[in-house]
């Protein structure tokens, strides 16, 4: 099983983007972000100073809730505008600006709603059918493997579909 190319923050382009975009984002309890120290407020901007620089320096959102999620399993889904320069990886963005226009509530019964939805067995399927195997493992073990080759393989869509039907009931 061949994963996708993650481009690297040196391999990143600097865009300039004049319209503003809405993506998603987590974040923490008290609207805080995971790294630094930038707590958020409600349709209010904010802008980052020196070289953006993908995990080290911006703004960072993904297009999908679901990508967002990857990378930060925070208690807020927040819907944020982005505007400015910006660097794009392959799931990820880092703007030179965002603000927060809208937040839902994420609770650990959300995600276990989520995850629940793919079931160990095929979790094992997927990795037992790829090409690769890290080293040679127990079962649970196996089943940690799993779950990483099926995220990266044709079963993120599946995920992804589940993941959108949780949000959709979240705004309602």
């Amino acid at each position: 099983m061949k994963y996708p190319k993650r481009g690297s923050a040196k391999e990143a382009k600097s865009i300039q983007e004049k319209k503003i975009t809405k993506q998603w984002k987590f974040l923490r309890m008290g609207m805080k972000s995971e790294n630094g120290s930038q707590t958020w407020k409600l349709n209010k901007w904010v802008k980052v100073e020196g070289e953006l620089e993908l995990c080290k320096n911006g703004l960072h959102s993904s297009i999908e809730p679901y990508d967002a999620f990857t990378y930060v399993q925070g208690e807020i889904l927040a819907v944020v505008e982005c505007r400015g320069e910006h660097l794009k990886d392959d799931n990820k963005y880092c703007w030179r600006e965002q603000r927060v226009i809208k937040t839902y509530k994420w609770t650990k019964k959300d995600s276990v709603k989520f995850l629940g939805k793919i079931s160990r067995e095929e979790l094992v399927k997927h990795q037992l059918t790829s090409q690769v195997m890290a080293y040679p493992s127990t079962y649970d073990e196996c089943f940690c493997i799993a779950a990483e080759s099926a995220a990266r393989s044709a079963a993120i869509k599946k995920i992804q579909v589940y993941f959108k039907k949780i949000i959709k009931e979240k705004t309602k």
